[in-house]
């Protein structure tokens, strides 16, 4: 799954915004199993409370919310937030807008 991450990343051409991707593959368990976002925490050096998820997959920001983290999702054509389990704190239209509401919640508790 890191080859086909990677793949999408440079495809989209976004590759080179991020510092570091991890997989589900280094511990073997999908999202939304909450091993697969207490690994990035700790390959961070972080508590589930300072990350944020930013998808637009539902299962991935319920994992993510479920494992303390913030979620933010984004709405794709066919594709909504589910109806059960901890939901999204951000809802956007498409990234700009996830973006957005992101910086704006953050200025926000300064």
């Amino acid at each position: 799954m890191a080859e086909i991450q990677t793949l999408q990343l440079e495809r989209a051409g976004i590759a080179g915004f991020f510092e570091k991707s991890f997989s589900v593959d280094s511990v073997k368990a999908c999202k939304p199993w909450p091993q697969t976002y207490a690994h990035v925490a700790h390959e961070l050096g972080a508590q589930p409370s300072q990350l944020c998820m930013v998808a637009c997959h539902a299962w991935d920001t319920l994992g993510a919310v479920a494992a303390g983290w913030e979620a933010a999702f984004i709405r794709r054509a066919g594709n909504d937030i589910l109806g059960v389990g901890p939901q999204p704190q951000i809802i956007g239209r498409d990234l700009v807008d996830v973006v957005e509401q992101l910086i704006a919640r953050h200025i926000a508790r300064r």
